[in-house]
């Protein structure tokens, strides 16, 4: 390659970075509605729906048991089926709290497909729900990330709230030049309101330099921690 051709390269590279920083920031709101309209702007990269645990009744998840389970909510989803998976994996002895969280879930999934408008995968939607206690089990991913989706939803329904460095680029900062590397407020680190819906950009999010909202786990507690994770499911 010639000198000429590799300057050209890397000058390019660094100029597709420095577009690429351009400082990002997360927005909350309390209408759903609202959405699907802050996340077509470039500067959010997370976007925090407040009482978004209301949707889903809390009362029995201080008796589930530990452990994880999966829910596809499709346009012809049925309630009843949901409830059945979340009775085998946290409820057993009792179908009674499965029932009562079980329509929240497929509204949630609903809500989540709404956000995502051209971008749906027909209206389906995985649910991950996971519960753990104590230490490690509670930090699955203790280190700030990215996640190779279009949109990812993290809803905490229990315990320490997901951290989000909505300002952190990952994805670009190894082609930066190390001037170019400087301190911005807005990648500090933040939580969402206890309760909110988390919608974070992902890696797939269409667009030029789109930005992919970098966030991690809380710090290990002992205490019990209820997260749910929504994507599509084209992307699980």
């Amino acid at each position: 390659m010639s000198r000429a051709l590799w300057w050209l390269l890397a000058c390019s590279r660094t100029a597709t970075a420095v577009l690429m920083t351009t400082a990002t920031r997360a927005a909350t709101t309390n209408d759903w509605g609202a959405v699907p309209g802050l996340l077509k702007r470039r500067e959010v990269s997370a976007v925090f729906v407040e009482d978004a645990a209301s949707l889903i009744d809390g009362a029995g998840w201080a008796t589930a048991l530990e452990g994880a389970a999966e829910v596809v909510v499709e346009c012809d989803c049925c309630v009843e089926d949901v409830a059945s998976t979340l009775t085998e994996a946290f409820w057993p002895d009792d179908a009674s709290y499965a029932s009562q969280a079980a329509p929240g879930f497929v509204q949630l999934a609903r809500r989540f497909d709404e956000c995502l408008g051209a971008a749906s995968d027909g209206g389906r939607v995985r649910v991950r729900a996971t519960v753990a206690v104590g230490g490690r089990a509670t930090q699955p991913c203790p280190r700030l990330h990215t996640d190779d989706v279009v949109l990812r939803g993290l809803v905490v329904l229990e315990g320490s709230p997901t951290v989000v460095a909505p300002g952190a680029r990952l994805d670009v900062d190894h082609l930066l030049p190390t001037w170019a590397l400087k301190a911005d407020p807005d990648g500090e680190e933040l939580s969402p309101p206890p309760g909110a819906a988390c919608l974070l950009k992902g890696r797939r999010w269409p667009g030029l330099f789109a930005p992919a909202a970098a966030h991690r786990s809380p710090a290990p507690t002992e205490g019990r921690r209820v997260l749910l994770a929504l994507d599509r499911l084209c992307d699980v």
